[in-house]
């Protein structure tokens, strides 16, 4: 699990720079996206 989030931590940004610079002058869906997500998604359950 830990790994998985590091991953994340280093993807995300890479991912995310990737995608505005695909996309140019649009911000506003890419910003969308990232607000939404996290309404969208769950935690996961403790053990």
């Amino acid at each position: 699990m830990i790994v998985a989030r590091s991953a994340g931590g280093v993807v995300g940004p890479l991912l995310t720079a990737a995608l505005y610079e695909a996309n140019g002058q649009d911000y506003t869906v890419l910003a969308a996206v990232a607000l939404a997500l996290p309404l969208i998604t769950r935690m996961p359950d403790r053990r």
